[in-house]
C-alpha cells in the first residue's frame, strides 16, 4: 500500500512542480517584458533628449555659451558701474525735491490752521456784534448754519470734485431756515 501511496503521490508531484515552473516562467517573462518596456521607454527619452539638445559635445558648448553669456553680463554689469554714480546723483536730487515739497506741505498746513484760527476768531468777533446789536442766539444759530451749508455747497459742488466725494459727503441740515425770513 505504501507503493500505491507513493506512486499517486509522485503524479502529484511532478503537476505541482509544472505549475511552479509555468508560474515562475510567467513571472520570468511578465518581469522580462515590464523590464523591456521601461529600456524601451528609456532609449526613447535619450534619444528625444539627444535630438533636442545634441550629443555632449554640442551639450558642452551649450553649457560654454552660457557661461560666456554670464561674462558679458556681469562685465557690463562692472563697466555701467559709472552710469550708476549719475542714478544715484537723481535718486539724491528725487529725495532733495521730496524734502523740499513735504517741508511745503507742511507750510501749508501750519497756513491752514492759522487761517481756521482767524476765520474762527472772525466769526466769533461777528458773532458778538450780532449780539450787541440785540439779534437773538436762535437766529445767530440759523445764520452761521446756513453760511456752513453755503461753504459746503460751494466745497462740494466745485467742478474739480468727483461725484464720490459728493456722495460720500453729508450736508448740514437746514432745519428752520424758513423762520429767519420772519
Amino acid at each position: 500500500m505504501e507503493e500505491d501511496s507513493g506512486s499517486k503521490l509522485t503524479p502529484l508531484k511532478e503537476h505541482t512542480a509544472y505549475i511552479v515552473e509555468q508560474y515562475q516562467n510567467d513571472l520570468t517573462y511578465q518581469c522580462a517584458s515590464l523590464i523591456d518596456q521601461r529600456t524601451q521607454t528609456l532609449r526613447q527619452n535619450i534619444h528625444s533628449i539627444l535630438r533636442q539638445y545634441g550629443g555632449p559635445k554640442d551639450i558642452q558648448r551649450r553649457i560654454e555659451a552660457l557661461e560666456g553669456e554670464n561674462r558679458k553680463l556681469k562685465d557690463t554689469v562692472v563697466n555701467t558701474d559709472h552710469d550708476n554714480s549719475g542714478l544715484r546723483k537723481m535718486l539724491i536730487a528725487m529725495e532733495g525735491n521730496r524734502v523740499e515739497l513735504q517741508n511745503s506741505l507742511n507750510e501749508v498746513g501750519l497756513l491752514l490752521a492759522q487761517t481756521y484760527r482767524f476765520r474762527n476768531a472772525a466769526e466769533d468777533e461777528v458773532q458778538s456784534q450780532l449780539r450787541a446789536r440785540g439779534i437773538s442766539e436762535r437766529t445767530i444759530g440759523l445764520l452761521v448754519s446756513n453760511a456752513e451749508f453755503m461753504q459746503q455747497l460751494a466745497y462740494y459742488t466745485a467742478p474739480r470734485r468727483s461725484e464720490r466725494l459728493l456722495k460720500s459727503s453729508k450736508f448740514p441740515e437746514r432745519e428752520g431756515l424758513e423762520e429767519v425770513d420772519e
